[in-house]
């Protein structure tokens, strides 16, 4: 007699209170897994499903020679030395920003991260960066018990990939030097 395992999956969309937009809202997976004893023919293992990376952008990455890693929604992430010792990390979404006939995705690397909100000083450095800032944008949002802001850009779909590396440059050096900044440290 073989044991047979099915697995259900459930989605469901949080969205923090007091959020305006759903862009900062997070989408929580939960697995449930149903033991059965009856017999079955072997088959193939059930692998839970991940949203699919698009694959225009592993094929621009490839071009430019750049080394990556999927995550489980379907993120695209690069690890990239900038000066000295200090790393940061790169990610670009698969999925897509539509607003009418625009089409555009995030381009994002983490600067802080804090154990409550940030301070009003962080803040108004974020803040006023923003207002400097050619390309892209800090935005601040919470994870579990944790505190992040991240520079974003957002890139118009079917560009090449030389217009993906500059933005990916833009967001690492903003992120990395506003880390550097204001923890002094090299976490991202």
């Amino acid at each position: 007699m073989l044991t047979r395992f099915v697995i259900i999956s459930l989605s469901f969309l949080v969205v923090p209170a007091g959020t305006a937009f759903a862009e900062k809202a997070t989408t929580v997976q939960v697995a449930q897994v149903v033991l059965d004893r009856m017999p079955t023919t072997p088959r193939r293992p059930v692998v839970p499903r991940t949203r699919a990376a698009d694959p225009s952008v592993a094929r621009m990455l490839r071009q430019l020679g750049y080394r990556y890693q999927i995550k489980a929604s379907g993120t695209y992430e690069l690890r990239f030395k900038t000066t000295g010792k200090r790393h940061q990390v790169v990610r670009i979404e698969s999925k897509v920003q539509v607003y009418g006939s625009y089409r555009a995705r995030h381009i994002c690397s983490f600067g802080i991260k804090t154990q409550g909100p940030p301070s009003a000083a962080i803040a108004y450095q974020l803040l006023k960066q923003n207002g400097d800032s050619k390309v892209g944008h800090w935005g601040i949002f919470k994870t579990g018990n944790f505190w992040l802001a991240d520079f974003c850009a957002k890139m118009e779909t079917g560009q090449g990939p030389q217009i993906l590396k500059t933005y990916m440059l833009a967001v690492l050096n903003t992120a990395d030097q506003m880390e550097r900044k204001l923890t002094r440290g090299d976490r991202y």
